[in-house]
């Protein structure tokens, strides 16, 4: 990646500019978020990061290779306080990714809810940090429309539609053969 772009002037990129979770200490003297690396090995080499994914208040995620199934998974690095927060009992992530994991997918809006493989903690450099183990998503509806080709960032009808019916029909599984309310939308 380049030090510059097309609406710099200078060589030395701004630290500030690129959108990365900082890996510094927070205030409180801890430092949250794990500082995985490309080509690292975790869980005793079952999973090879290939690249970052992206990362928000409570975890950073990666593309990784799983070496067992041969195949791409997404791993969630929880930060140490998250972690904390999920063996509290203050968070119930795990827990209903497990309980999706146990549902029958027979339903057809079980192609529309993540698959959830692992989850497994390890230590960090200030304190733990839990990993969830899922498939990789595709793209967000965010990236779909930055990538269209009206400069409106309009989605086709076509497209709008294709999305809605796969929320509905996730929402659907969700709400009937998992018994899980979706209250974030």
């Amino acid at each position: 990646m380049s030090a510059t772009s097309a609406h710099s002037t200078t060589s030395i990129a701004d630290p500030t500019s690129y959108p990365e979770e900082d890996l510094r200490f927070d205030k409180k003297g801890r430092a949250s978020y794990y500082p995985a690396w490309l080509g690292q090995h975790i869980q005793d080499g079952k999973y090879i990061i290939v690249r970052k994914l992206g990362w928000g208040q409570y975890s950073s995620v990666w593309l990784a290779k799983d070496r067992e199934f041969d195949r791409f998974v997404s791993l969630k690095i929880l930060t140490c306080e998250a972690t904390t927060a999920l063996k509290s009992k203050r968070s119930d992530e795990i827990e209903l990714l497990r309980k999706l994991a146990a549902t029958d997918r027979s339903h057809p809006g079980s192609r529309h809810a993540i698959e959830f493989y692992d989850t497994f903690e390890f230590d960090g450099l200030e304190g733990q940090h839990c990993c969830i183990v899922t498939e990789v998503l595709g793209r967000s509806v965010d990236t779909l429309r930055k990538e269209s080709a009206d400069s409106d960032l309009r989605l086709s009808l076509p497209l709008v539609k294709t999305i809605i019916k796969q929320v509905l029909l996730g929402l659907d599984y969700l709400h009937g053969p998992c018994g899980i309310v979706h209250a974030g939308m």
